[in-house]
Order: C-alpha cells, then structure tokens, then sequence
C-alpha cells in the first residue's frame, strides 16, 4: 500500500517546497517543530490530519491538549457585515443536468449590522423541477445574538418561525402520538393540535409544573383544573365545558367568590340572547346586596334585617311601586309574627268621607254574603281532606255594587286580573345510563327519566302574547279593605240606632 507522508524534525522546524506544474512558482510547506506524522493520504483516498490511518475521506486528530481538533475559515476582508467567510456545500454532479448541483450548504457570515458579528445559514434545495442549476434556499439562520430563524433571515426571538402555516411537531416514538402547535395564519391565533394513534381513545393535553399536573384539556374540550376526569361533577375541582357549562366542586368551603374593588355596581350580570336579563351588585351605600332586573330589585340590609324594594340601576331605595305577585302568578301561604302594615298618615290621604247611602246598601248586602268554600286545586291534590275556608265570592261582591248602581272596579277591595296565555305539551324524557369509554371518561352523560307535562305561559298585555294565545281572567278581594269598609258600614249604623234610640227615650 502506498502512502504520502510529511514528516516533522524533533530537532527543529523542517520545510518541503514542491513546484506547482506548469509553472515557476514553488509551494513550500512549514512544519511544526513537532516529531510526529501530519498529513497522510492512503491509497483509498482517505485523508488524514493528524493521523496515519484516516478512516474516511477526511479525518482530523488533534494531539495537543485541546478538546479536539478545529477548522478555521477565514475570509479575506475585515470589518465588512454580511461578508461570506466560509462555507460548506453539497454537490451533485449529476451528469444528465436535470436537478442542482449544489444541494445543501453551511455558511459563515459576519452580522448583516454588526462589525465583527457572525451569523450561520443552513441552506437546502427542494429539487423541483426547473430549479436546475439554481442556488439551495435558506432554511435556518443563526444570529450574533443567539436567535434561531427558520423561514426568516431575521430572527426576533430566540427561536422565531415564520412561514404561511407555521408548525411545530413533537413525536413520542414509544405511542407513536403526535403533538403539534400550529399558527392559525388566517384569524392570528395560536393552535394547539394534539394527534394520537389508533391505540388511543381519549387523549388529553396535560399542563404539569414540576411534574404536578395543574390542568388538562380533555379530548372533547373540557377544561380541567383539580381534576383528571371530566363530566364527573362530584369531584373537587373546576371544569369549563365546551357547551357553556362551568362545573365548581369544592369540599367544605365556598365553591366561588366574585369581589368587585372600590366603586359600587353589579357583580354577576346575566344575560339572555345577550340582553340583560338581571344581576347581582352592590347598593348605593356599597355594603349591601341588590338582586334586580332593572329597576325592579330586592335589597337585602343586614344591619337592619330587612328585605327592601330596591332599584338595580342607581343601587337605592324604590317606595311604592313594586308588587309581590300578580294575577296570574301567585304566591301561595305567607307565614308572618305580625300583619302587614298598610301606610294610612292623613297627609298622604285626601277625600275623606263617611259612606254614601248607597255605599252602605252596599256594605249591608256584602255583610250577608261571607260562605265556606273549599278550592278546587286542593280538592283535586287532597280529595276530601281538603281544608274548609271562609270568605266572600268576588263575583258575589261586584254584583253587590252592581245592584246598589256603583262599579265594584273603582274600589280598591275589588281585584279584576286579566292576562293571556298559552299551552305546551313537553314531551316525556327517557333515562340514559351513564357510559364511559375503557381510561374511564364519560362518553355519554346521564339523563334523569320526566314525566310529559304541560307548561303554561303568561302575558301580561296582548300585545305581548302570541297568536292563539287565550284571555283569562281572575277577580279577588283585599280583605283588609273589604273588612275596613263593613266597619264603616257598622259604625255609621250603630251611630243612627243608637241616635234614635236617645230620641225615643227623651221623648
């Protein structure tokens, strides 16, 4: 086997000039004043620096005491940004000419800005056809700064992105899963894309700090905080369903608070087809709570126990304008210590008088017509259990009124309700079990068996009702007038009879 070697002198520093062909001019090489083989070339045209075996076509050995051995670049301008020192290239000399020649390439740059800086391209040829003979494309670039651009030449972070969909892929080759982050170009956003082999079923992105899962996604949307499994609304945690569902289970403690700083106002507003609905705040005074829908609220005020009519707008007091029910939603028993107390000052009064006569005929007829009755509701729910009660039938009352020429309706114990409404059959559900796909999670919530029913809706004008919708009507009575104005009836009774008598006795 033949070999080239060149050959240091222990000695001293040894030269070996060579004539270049074809010319005059000679080529010298200097040794180091090292004993010891350089350059060896070997008949598979393997080279070798720094080693008498080179084991491919170039190998380099250092023998000092450096980490290892170094190849410098140099280029031939100073102080010149974005000059090339240096390079490495991959060329295909393909000999029908139908791709590039060169292939790939490394390349050393001083900064494009900065004197002195340096910068590395990674460049590579798609090999399409018709980009014969033309130069690769950059792929990558590394700063003077340290950043990393892939698609840009002017990388702005310390790894920057840019391309029409950029991603990034990682895969797991123990699952064989795919986890990629996309940019979502045509709205700016930032897609997280989690891909999975056919082995899983369900799979989930799972956030951990220091090895502690804080939050997962599970694979149909579910937020996950505190908990690893969704539609489970028993365990502790927090879950924000994909269909507008937020799921709190918190164990001996509040399951949420809602803490609104320095100025008074709602708190939690709720919304219906996005118009406003209700919402719960803070009043004027800024220590109580108001649950209102607009103007109509209720104030709860602690320091004096009590539940005020309130306007959810302004956060104060509302006098006199509120009702509690109406005609066609009632409340049903009101359990009290005490009566109600009824605002009767003289100075909010006017038109004070005694009854007419007819007004008395009136009274005189309603003293005579107070029955028992039972209602048909209670009837319907307890059959013959039902409990006896005792009062006036209003229809009995306006006839009363009627009789003695005056309007029942323009005395306040008299109540005409009218509304309109309208019917709808619900159908009945059926139950659904729970199922749950083989890690566990629950593929098909569920779903407690109802009964069919039918559900009445009301109208308070029929305006506001639908087409087909039914008039109905209810009267009632405000006993407490109804009694005031027998009294009255009485009183001014009991006045004559006793002045006749006085007029019969002195006579």
């Amino acid at each position: 086997m033949s070999k080239v070697k060149i050959e240091g002198n222990a000695s001293g520093t040894g030269t070996l000039t060579i004539s270049a062909p074809n010319t005059n001019t000679d080529r010298t090489l200097t040794l180091p004043d090292t004993a010891g083989e350089f350059v060896t070339a070997d008949a598979n045209g393997n080279v070798g620096i720094g080693t008498s075996s080179p084991s491919q076509m170039l190998h380099l050995k250092d023998h000092t005491a450096n980490d290892g051995p170094i190849i410098r670049l140099e280029g031939d301008s100073q102080d010149t940004a974005g000059n090339l020192l240096g390079g490495i290239e991959a060329y295909n000399a393909d000999p029908s000419g139908d791709g590039p020649n060169v292939v790939s390439a490394i390349k050393f740059l001083t900064h494009e800005d900065i004197d002195h800086g340096g910068q590395i391209t990674f460049s590579t040829h798609d090999g399409t056809e018709g980009g014969e003979g033309s130069s690769p494309v950059e792929r990558m670039r590394i700063d003077s700064s340290g950043n990393v651009g892939i698609g840009t030449n002017n990388p702005e972070a310390f790894v920057h992105i840019s391309a029409g969909s950029p991603r990034l892929m990682l895969t797991d080759t123990t699952t064989g899963a795919d986890h990629r982050v996309n940019a979502d170009s045509s709205v700016g956003n930032l897609a997280f894309d989690v891909d999975f082999n056919s082995n899983t079923t369900s799979p989930s992105a799972v956030f951990n700090i220091k090895g502690s899962e804080k939050m997962r996604i599970s694979s149909e949307g579910n937020l996950l905080v505190g908990k690893t499994t969704p539609n489970v609304t028993n365990t502790v945690g927090t879950e924000i369903k994909p269909a507008g569902i937020i799921v709190v289970t918190r164990d001996d403690d509040v399951c949420s608070v809602f803490n609104r700083k320095t100025s008074d106002g709602d708190i939690a507003v709720f919304r219906k087809d996005n118009s406003t609905v209700g919402s719960i705040g803070v009043d004027a005074d800024g220590t109580n709570l108001i649950v209102s829908n607009g103007v109509v609220g209720l104030r709860f005020v602690e320091g004096s126990n009590q539940i005020r009519p309130a306007n959810g707008d302004t956060g104060g007091n509302r006098d006199n304008i509120i009702d509690l029910g109406y005609g066609a939603s009632r409340f049903d028993d009101i359990y009290a210590t005490n009566g109600t107390i009824q605002t009767s000052d003289r100075n909010e009064k006017q038109q004070i008088a005694s009854l007419t006569d007819a007004e008395m005929n009136v009274a005189k007829r309603l003293s005579a017509l107070f029955k028992t009755y039972k209602w048909n509701a209670s009837v319907e729910e307890n059959g013959d259990n039902a409990r006896t009660h005792t009062g006036i039938i209003a229809q009995d009352m306006q006839q009363a009124f009627t009789d003695e020429g005056l309007d029942a309706g323009n005395y306040a114990m008299f109540i005409s309700s009218t509304w309109w409404e309208t019917s709808t059959d619900v159908p009945a559900v059926e139950a659904v079990a729970e199922e749950l796909d083989e890690d566990g999670n629950v593929v098909v919530e569920a779903v407690e068996a109802k009964d069919a029913y039918t559900r009445i809706d009301t109208f308070e004008t029929q305006e506001e009702a639908p087409e087909g919708a039914t008039e109905r009507t209810r009267l009632g009575v405000r006993y407490p007038e109804l009694f005031a104005f027998i009294n009255a009836y009485n009183d001014q009774r009991f006045e004559a009879l006793e002045t006749r008598i006085e007029t019969l006795e002195n006579a």
